[in-house]
């Protein structure tokens, strides 16, 4: 597990507040200038996924892998800088 290094401006309450989810892009990729999100539907290996119910989230474990599409982003540069 990552810490988070981004101050994510959150006015809108989007993000999960109960989790740090931060997955560092690959350097040099085609999307290392970028950020994203991923939904709470996605598993973030070391991370809970709740799909963004508390009560389902304390019957879960953590994830063991991290979910095809976010590591497809990842790998290829962007940063993961939350779960909302």
């Amino acid at each position: 597990m990552s810490t988070n290094r981004f101050s994510i401006t959150d006015s809108l309450n989007a993000f999960c507040k109960d989790t740090d989810a931060y997955l560092q892009g690959l350097p040099n990729g085609s999307l290392s200038s970028l950020t994203f999100a991923a939904k709470d539907i996605f598993d973030v290996q070391g991370y809970i996924t709740g799909g963004g119910n508390p009560d389902w989230k304390l019957s879960q474990v953590s994830a063991e892998s991290t979910a095809w599409a976010v590591r497809v982003l990842v790998e290829a540069g962007a940063t993961m800088v939350g779960k909302p």
